[in-house]
């Protein structure tokens, strides 16, 4: 995609219309995290490659208008490189780069239209069903984990629901051992503090096991001042991120189990916090925005008091009752 005098929009490396369009770095004040997934996606997909003469028209690969000046660009070329997208995420965001493209562009007046104004967006519905290891499974991973740290990063894992970048950034302080709980304040991307997802600081109730594994942490020879990460690197800073994600991956093949990623542990928490308590409370919990996200573990909660319920809506009549069954496991 190039401007209208037509110079190409990464030229700049990439130049600051697009940094401002896509990612509203000034505006928005979107994470370092957010910001290079645009970068990415502009990179792959919606801009001129360096050293390609022609595009190719593939499901995912670099869009047919890439290398076309902005005001040259069709309503028509567009939607058809929609529609032939997968359904899904990725879809979605890229057609809102190009349509935040457009809109700066036309704050500039390299264009006077937007080719992507009357595309009809398609939402992205989840069905909901997480794959997710039993308590079982959970206890053989944390049996298998490398060190005394990693087997509690697990355990917290997955009874807190905290996200990877959350529970790297957990100081001591933030262990609430008196009051059962861990508070979230902060979330670590790319070596970084920053806000929690949720742009909100929470608290999660912490149960025995997690304050188990926590206390005999505690208890190790350095890094366990106030200010230092409950789970710190070798010279007491942060864990390195890609260096976690392979110690996890090892310790899930040592431990025989089929390869989930590590967000999963997360998946467990939900899936066994709505068993126990109100969505509401659970949407606190996991530092979701919306209750409709913490709605979608709801098909993991339990059906029995909801079937004995039901079961006096298709009980026979007196008359017509025969022998009662006998129900394995009853």
């Amino acid at each position: 995609m190039r401007s209208g005098s037509g110079g190409i929009l990464a030229g700049q490396g990439p130049s600051a219309a697009v940094r401002r369009s896509t990612c509203g770095e000034r505006k928005r004040n979107l994470k370092r995290s957010t910001l290079r997934d645009y970068r990415q996606a502009l990179d792959a997909y919606l801009l001129p490659a360096k050293h390609e003469a022609n595009v190719s028209d593939t499901q995912f690969g670099r869009a047919p208008f890439a290398a076309t000046s902005l005001p040259n660009i069709r309503p028509a070329q567009v939607k058809r490189w929609f529609d032939g997208l997968p359904y899904g995420r990725t879809a979605e965001k890229l057609l809102t780069i190009v349509t935040a493209i457009f809109t700066y562009a036309r704050s500039e007046g390299w264009t006077d239209h937007d080719p992507t104004a009357k595309i009809e967006r398609r939402p992205v519905r989840y069905s909901g069903d997480y794959d997710f290891y039993s308590r079982e499974e959970i206890d053989a991973l944390v049996r298998a984990a490398g060190t005394e740290q990693d087997a509690a990063v697990y355990v917290t894992a997955a009874m807190t629901g905290l996200r990877r970048g959350e529970l790297m950034a957990l100081r001591w302080r933030d262990v609430d051992f008196p009051g059962q709980s861990v508070r979230v304040r902060a979330n670590l991307s790319f070596g970084e503090r920053v806000t929690p997802k949720s742009g909100k600081v929470r608290s999660v109730p912490m149960v025995p096991e997690v304050a188990q594994a926590l206390a005999k942490l505690s208890q190790r020879e350095h890094f366990t001042n106030d200010e230092d990460p409950v789970f710190a690197g070798p010279g007491g800073g942060h864990i390195d991120g890609a260096v976690q994600r392979r110690r996890y991956v090892d310790a899930v093949q040592r431990a025989g189990l089929r390869q989930l990623p590590f967000h999963s542990l997360r998946h467990y928490f939900g899936s066994m916090a709505v068993n126990r308590a109100s969505l509401v409370q659970v949407q606190s919990w996991m530092g979701h925005s919306h209750i409709q996200t913490t709605a979608r573990y709801l098909h993991a909660k339990s059906q029995a008091d909801d079937a004995a319920l039901l079961a006096g809506a298709f009980a026979p009549s007196i008359h017509a009752a025969g022998p009662t069954p006998v129900i394995p496991g009853t």
